[in-house]
């Protein structure tokens, strides 16, 4: 399935996002930053920055509350055959492909060097040809 539809229709995911919103507006509650509709992706990234008591971070809090919630879920979306396996799958094959269009693009651009070079030897321009070396 297509990376982005997964994104887009994942009702895991949307659980695990809602529940990371649903905190986050908790813990801003009686703030401007409470009651929000979304968040930045970065945030995501900050989740096991913040400790509380005992060294747990948020992170370690959501992830209980969620398996507390819907045990397994966790898992079913990010386990070795969960459903995120197909993102970073997609990932992989297109940094693959990357490399490997950047590699003929090298190789193609070394052979129009070369015969620019041998054109311009073989037709000897003088300045020119002294440009390209």
């Amino acid at each position: 399935r297509d990376a982005g539809e997964w994104l887009k229709n994942s009702p895991r995911l949307e659980k695990l996002l809602a529940t990371i919103l649903s905190v986050g507006n908790y813990l801003n509650g009686g703030t401007a930053r409470g009651r929000a509709d979304g968040f930045d992706m970065e945030t995501l990234s900050k989740l096991q920055d913040l400790k509380g008591v005992g060294q747990r971070t948020l992170l370690d809090f959501i992830v209980e509350e969620m398996e507390r919630e819907e045990a397994g879920l966790l898992t079913q979306l990010v386990g070795p055959e969960g459903e995120s396996l197909g993102i970073h799958r997609a990932s992989q094959h297109v940094m693959t492909d990357l490399a490997e269009e950047l590699t003929k693009m090298l190789a193609h651009g070394q052979q129009l060097h070369k015969a620019l070079s041998e054109t311009l030897v073989s037709s000897d321009s003088g300045p020119l040809q002294k440009r390209v070396e």
